[in-house]
């Protein structure tokens, strides 16, 4: 009978395969040379038996994968190599950009959201008090006694999970809990999962109709610079209840 560990690392070998094959090439040797200071381009090429200008050319190629043929040599080049020292500086400098990215963009629908809420709403403005991070992901709009708050981390599809998991979007904070108006900011990829699906709702919405006096949604278009559709899913002057929500209003 076969050993079962010997059984789970075949599996293994080849699924590492597989998951290598997808991965860009040129990301994959810049990590190699950076863990590794005596390796050149031209050695690497040697140990995965091309010439350098084969390698080269791979790497020059546009969108250029790791491929099965070149992921079964290359793992081999990374078995005699410790590819982990670099890792945790890696993923802070990839949290980084990841981070200033999603920072510059949220600014960028904050910006898009103000402009459209002032030509629509009245000269509502962002509160000193909402944190600029966004951890959270509230807004806090205010315009004389009004206060609106906005969910700012529905843009991020990743952020609203998958399946039918409720992601958590009521307010912890207590100057969010008792507002106006409550508004998801939205692009295409996640105001259907908002807005129709209700997965926004992680509370009973008897305390979401005690905490605000319209629950809505608002979809961006991808570049955040647009309001496509404002979508009302609860208000309570107009009588419109969280099962039925109002058809889309375009602009």
């Amino acid at each position: 009978m076969e050993n079962i560990i010997d059984v789970k690392a075949d599996e293994f070998g080849e699924r590492n395969v597989r998951m290598l094959a997808e991965l860009d090439l040129k990301i994959v040797v810049s990590y190699l040379l950076l863990c590794d200071k005596d390796l050149t381009q031209a050695k690497l090429a040697r140990e995965l038996g091309i010439t350098p200008v084969a390698l080269s050319r791979l790497l020059n190629a546009e969108d250029a994968k790791v491929g099965n043929d070149m992921s079964v040599k290359l793992i081999e080049v990374i078995d005699k190599r410790d590819t982990m020292g670099l890792y945790d500086s890696m993923r802070q400098t990839l949290r980084y950009f990841f981070e200033r990215d999603r920072i510059k963009k949220n600014i960028l629908a904050i910006k898009t959201i103000e402009k459209y809420i002032h030509k629509y709403y009245g000269p509502y403005h962002l509160s000193e008090k909402t944190h600029f991070y966004l951890h959270e992901g509230h807004l806090l709009f205010e315009c004389q006694d009004m206060k609106w708050v906005f969910y700012i981390k529905s843009i991020w599809r990743d952020s609203i999970g998958a399946g039918n998991v409720r992601i958590k979007t009521y307010p912890r904070e207590i100057e969010y809990q008792q507002a106006d108006k409550f508004t998801y900011i939205c692009t295409s990829r996640t105001m259907r999962t908002i807005a129709e699906k209700g997965r926004c709702l992680d509370h009973p919405l008897s305390l979401w109709k005690e905490s605000y006096n319209t629950v809505s949604a608002i979809e961006l278009t991808p570049d955040l610079k647009c309001v496509i559709s404002d979508r009302i899913m609860y208000d309570k002057t107009k009588g419109i209840d969280f099962p039925d929500i109002e058809s889309d209003t375009h602009y």
